[in-house]
């Protein structure tokens, strides 16, 4: 089932119509279809005279899905109804869009000389390509299940042509076969790839602007491209793309395969292997056909256009950037201009007080230039419009249905493009000379004939007025009469023939010579008038052109003010964010304060500790002083009472030898180490 924002109502179901298009098998196979329904499909498509709008829902992908075909009328999108003359749901096959849209009514028209055109229009990615081309394989002789309408229309084409040409219907048919891509608004030749090109000696390299050779792609991509001319009779053709001539539905698919290889293609966030232009292939069929009743040829020239749009979504949606996001500029660019001229036509066509439009802006874009004949002029036009069943894409999906809606009431003008049957010019001529000679014989036989006529009349009358006068008539008498009345009138009736000849070859001349006048005084008038519509188109195109400078002067204003309100907005934004890292930067200011402070203290705090600390360090060290001190005052009374005492014991003589010898050494120790504690005192 469709989401919530897309749903289709199918049609009440009818029994499923032969496939026109060709079975799978060869792609050269005949067609079946009778020379009535030739001519009746010829009548038909020569009656459309609106663009007839089909929608298709993305299918799945490529394996041949044979489901229903859910064709229907009316298909709702966003809360609205929108009425088409095709809806294909996603399970269509190929084969069913082909049948249902009877591509192969617009192909046997362009066999009969009514052109025809077949566009495919819609998002990325939503089966586009797919519908137009499909997927044929690498074997291009073989019509595959997948194959789209290009190669089922190419099989239609030879096979309907063959049968015609061997029942007698055609003479001859010639058919060429033109590829381009429009790339940035440049139209560039598919068909002078490498690739595509027939067997024959490589071009010769193209001097580079720097100096030195060009490769034939570079100078492809240089000088590729190819201009858009306007015809007198207002058919639009192209000056320098190139044709080939196919003489099977083989040989033209392995061009079109081709040419769709060389399309430029890159990967956006919709799609790995997006088309980057538009491709436009062109087929041009012209037949000759004998006509027994004038001796001449009656030649038709009939034109085939289908055309591959680039997707229509914008670059955010894609996510372009660079070289790819300018490629969506110029695509985007040509569809709107595309979207503009689909609304004039429909404007003008309407009729509407409100909404008339006396000039369709084709000269825009390429693109439009491009589709002038297929989209309002003498062509019996198809647009396929793809959406998605994807909710991200119901914008899009909405903007494609609104736009395939308003194609609807576009009216077009497929008329045959046929050459009257007229005989060879020297043939002519040399019948001119035989009537002629003939009509000159003729006048000299009845020249001679009257006046044998007359001798004889003057005889035969001289002989009844003898017979008369002397009442001796007999039947031969009566018998010369009756044939000398009947000579005379003879002569009368020749007589009157010579004149109403004369008469005739008068009132031919003097209507060839009014023709003639007619004819330049109209051409004179149309050249008038075409000058005056030029005038007048130029004059509505600066009109127009100055409108949209005022549009853009005001857009740009507008663009300008809001420039200018996001400027403040920002400039006041960051006004804020300083005002606020300002405040930020002073709270932290006087965080960082405080922890000074808070350090400055406690070193003060640790500076008086270690103060107090030395001062009680330097108390004890005095009181230690002073205790050495005292000590040493009492070491030093010791050592005077000692050296007084060993002094009195020197001098007083030994009595004992043997008992004062200890004694002194005694006493000389003590006397030692009293000098020593006296040293180390302080």
């Amino acid at each position: 089932g469709a989401p919530p924002h897309l749903a289709y109502r199918p049609k009440p179901s009818t029994p499923s119509a032969q496939f026109r298009g060709g079975c799978p098998g060869s792609m050269d196979a005949r067609s079946e279809v009778s020379d009535s329904e030739r001519s009746e499909r010829a009548s038909r498509l020569g009656r459309l005279e609106r663009i007839s709008v089909a929608v298709r829902v993305r299918p799945e992908a490529t394996g041949g899905a044979h489901g229903e075909p859910g064709a229907g009328r009316q298909i709702i999108c966003g809360g609205q109804t929108f009425a088409f003359d095709s809806v294909f749901g996603e399970g269509a096959s190929q084969i069913e869009v082909f049948d249902e849209l009877r591509v192969d009514d617009i192909v046997h028209g362009a066999l009969a000389g009514v052109n025809g055109s077949v566009l495919a229009y819609g998002q990325t990615g939503a089966g586009k390509t797919h519908t137009m081309v499909g997927s044929n394989g690498a074997d291009d002789a073989t019509l595959t299940e997948d194959a789209g309408l290009i190669p089922r229309a190419l099989c239609t084409l030879f096979s309907a042509a063959d049968a015609q040409c061997a029942g007698g219907t055609l003479g001859s048919v010639a058919i060429k076969l033109s590829c381009l891509e429009l790339y940035k608004n440049n139209l560039r030749d598919l068909l002078t790839a490498p690739d595509n090109m027939p067997a024959s000696p490589r071009p010769p390299p193209s001097p580079s602007p720097r100096g030195g050779l060009m490769s034939p792609t570079a100078a492809r991509e240089r000088d590729g491209d190819i201009a858009v001319r306007e015809g007198r009779d207002g058919t639009v053709h192209l000056e320098g793309a190139r044709s080939v001539d196919v003489d099977t539905a083989t040989e033209a698919m392995h061009f079109v395969r081709r040419a769709m290889t060389s399309r430029i293609s890159a990967m956006t966030g919709m799609n790995v292997d997006s088309s980057r232009s538009h491709a436009v292939i062109v087929v041009r069929i012209a037949t000759a056909t004998a006509d027994p009743a004038t001796g001449g040829v009656r030649r038709t020239q009939g034109e085939l256009v289908f055309v591959d749009l680039a997707g229509s979504e914008g670059s955010k949606k894609t996510g372009t950037k660079g070289e790819r996001q300018r490629e969506a500029i110029h695509i985007n660019l040509g569809l709107h201009h595309l979207r503009n001229v689909m609304h004039e036509l429909a404007a003008q066509q309407k009729g509407s007080r409100n909404s008339i439009v006396a000039h369709v802006n084709y000269r825009n874009s390429k693109l439009t230039r491009l589709l002038q004949n297929s989209l309002g002029g003498n062509s019996a036009s198809l647009l396929i419009a793809c959406v998605s069943l994807r909710t991200t894409d119901s914008l899009e999906t909405l903007e494609t249905l609104k736009f395939g809606a308003s194609c609807k009431s576009i009216r077009t003008r497929p008329v045959a493009n046929v050459t009257a049957a007229v005989a060879d010019p020297a043939r002519q001529e040399a019948m001119i000379a035989d009537l002629n000679l003939v009509l000159r014989e003729r006048e000299a036989q009845l020249e001679a004939a009257l006046a044998k006529t007359g001798c004889l009349l003057a005889e035969q009358r001289a002989e009844l007025e003898s017979a008369f006068q002397h009442d001796c008539l007999t039947e031969r008498a009566q018998q010369m009469l009756c044939a000398v009345k009947a000579q005379r009138r003879c002569s009368e009736l020749a007589g009157e023939n010579l004149a109403a000849r004369e008469r005739h070859d008068h009132e031919l001349t003097c209507t060839r010579d009014l023709h003639v006048r007619n004819l330049e005084a109209q051409h004179e008038a149309l050249s008038q008038a075409h000058l005056a519509a030029l005038e007048e188109a130029r004059r509505e195109e600066e009109a127009q052109r100055a409108a949209l400078a005022g549009e853009h002067l005001g857009e740009h204003l507008a663009a300008r003010e809001r420039h200018d309100h996001e400027l403040a907005c920002a400039r006041e934004l960051h006004v804020r964010n300083l005002e606020a890292q300002r405040e930020a930067l002073s709270r932290a200011h006087m965080d960082e304060r405080v922890r000074c402070v808070n350090a400055a203290l406690e070193d003060e705090r640790v500076t008086r500790a270690v103060d107090l600390m030395r001062q009680r360090e330097a108390e004890k060290e005095s009181e230690k002083r002073e205790r050495y001190a005292e000590e040493a005052t009492k070491f030093l009374d010791l050592s005077r009472v000692l050296r007084l005492l060993s002094d009195v014991l020197t001098e007083e003589p030994a009595r004992n030898s043997h008992a004062a010898d200890p004694a002194h050494q005694t006493l000389s120790r003590i006397h030692t180490q009293l000098d020593l504690t006296a040293a180390c005192a302080p």
